[in-house]
């Protein structure tokens, strides 16, 4: 993780997280698009704030993040982020370019 963190130039990380506040993936924050990068885990390669559901900051004291419920925006105040169900269910396959490839090779024979 640390090749990860010097290779990029973002000053502020994010940690996406899934239910149980489980590490699902870390991003940078690029504050002049305001989109998060993903730099390593599973999660999309990039997020944006429509598809954010919950805000955290870590409280070092109870060593726990803690929902933010006063943001609806990137900012360097959050520190993980939760994303809604739609935006953690992977793309939907295309059958367009089976059908094209089964019905060109059904001609050639």
């Amino acid at each position: 993780m640390t090749i990860e963190l010097g290779s990029t130039d973002g000053k502020h990380f994010m940690i996406l997280l899934r239910g149980g506040c489980q590490y699902h993936g870390l991003y940078r924050l690029d504050p002049e698009q305001n989109i998060l990068h993903r730099l390593m885990g599973n999660g999309p390669r990039i997020i944006k704030d429509e598809s954010i559901l919950r805000y955290y900051k870590y409280d070092s004291g109870s060593k726990c993040f803690a929902e933010i419920t006063t943001t609806s925006h990137l900012s360097t105040v959050v520190d993980a982020i939760m994303l809604t169900p739609k935006a953690t269910r992977p793309p939907i396959a295309s059958n367009f370019n089976s059908r094209f490839i089964s019905n060109s090779t059904s001609r050639l024979q």
